[in-house]
């Protein structure tokens, strides 16, 4: 026997009322969803608004340091922060939080390249300096003091010293004047002394001390005290990087660590060099020369790629994630590397190795 009217009418009714609440459930779901989305996205524009810079990049112990600052008003979460160098995100080291008006360390485990733009960042006045970095600090000599400074140009130690003639950093502070090398501790204590007269420059790498006098290569290791010779000619300067280095009249002699000869580079513009650098934590075996007209002269794998114009007259040149310049006072000028920080807001912040 089939449904009656009454009954098939009140089926549909149920049903309409049925489906009438579901789509009331799904039209306030929607509704509140809406509301929440818009909510967020309120949020998200507020905060857009968050003010974060960078306050400086260094080298630091083989990793690129980042100093940064959150201006606020917003928290935020680095792990949903983004650290990008020239164009390619990389992992980063920071802490978890980074509060309104707090500053922040940010590492990235990653070497470094030079670009193409380059000017003084930042100055420490020390007149007279010959200077170098490592290891998060910038050691600097003038006639009676060797001193350490932090990257933000605090003095952190200082020592009375005499006759300087170079300062360099490897496993110790390396000190040089008249009568021989002198090694110092992190903190400024000096932990050894190795007589060697006629030096005029040095540079380090570990242990070993590579130093030269007009006509020799002076190989030291600081832990075994061994000395290795090697001939030059009119030496006038040296630098470790991927390679040891020796400046001479118009040309740059190349010597692996032992200082068994590689070659060397011969180029016109090498007559107005004074000074050299190179880095092994740089990307790809550079080399910097500094000139008595006002440049810097960069080589890559013995070829000559380009000149660096200088603001100002400089004595010594050292390389160590920043090209570091001293004479009237000692001039950070950056490789050209681009960094940027992205917050969880999409706030981007720039600065440059």
């Amino acid at each position: 026997m089939g449904l009656s009217i009454t009954a098939t009418y009140g089926i549909i009714f149920t049903a309409s009322l049925m489906m009438f609440g579901i789509m009331l459930n799904s039209l306030l779901y929607a509704y509140d969803q809406f509301n929440s989305g818009l909510g967020d996205r309120m949020e998200m524009i507020d905060a857009h608004q968050n003010s974060i810079e960078v306050e400086r990049v260094v080298y630091n112990s083989s990793r690129i340091e980042i100093i940064a600052r959150n201006g606020g008003p917003y928290t935020v979460s680095m792990d949903k922060a983004n650290v990008i160098v020239n164009g390619t995100p990389l992992t980063f080291d920071s802490p978890p939080y980074w509060y309104p008006g707090m500053d922040v360390r940010i590492f990235v485990n990653s070497s470094y390249d030079i670009g193409g733009e380059h000017g003084v960042q930042f100055c420490i006045p020390f007149p007279g300096a010959i200077a170098t970095s490592e290891y998060d600090k910038i050691y600097a000599i003038n006639d009676t003091s060797l001193v350490a400074y932090d990257y933000r140009g605090v003095v952190v130690w200082r020592v009375t010293v005499g006759e300087p003639r170079d300062v360099s950093v490897g496993s110790y502070v390396f000190f040089l004047n008249s009568s021989g090398i002198f090694s110092y501790d992190y903190d400024g204590t000096q932990v050894g002394f190795f007589p060697l007269s006629g030096l005029s420059s040095l540079d380090s790498r570990g242990p070993t001390v590579y130093a030269i006098s007009s006509n020799r290569l002076f190989i030291v290791n600081f832990t075994t005290l061994r000395v290795r010779t090697v001939g030059i000619s009119s030496g006038r300067d040296v630098a470790v990087g991927h390679r040891v280095y020796v400046l001479e009249n118009g040309a740059i002699r190349i010597f692996d660590y032992s200082g068994n000869s590689l070659g060397v580079i011969s180029d016109s513009r090498l007559a107005y060099a004074t000074r050299i650098s190179a880095d092994w934590n740089i990307a790809g075996d550079y080399l910097f020369a500094l000139t008595s007209d006002g440049n810097v002269l960069v080589y890559r794998d013995g070829g000559f790629v380009g000149s660096i114009p200088l603001e100002r007259s400089a004595g010594n040149i050292d390389v160590y994630g920043k090209i570091y310049l001293s004479g009237e006072c000692v001039d950070a000028v950056n490789m050209g590397y681009r960094i940027k920080i992205v917050d969880e807001f999409g706030n981007e912040a720039y600065g440059l190795l």
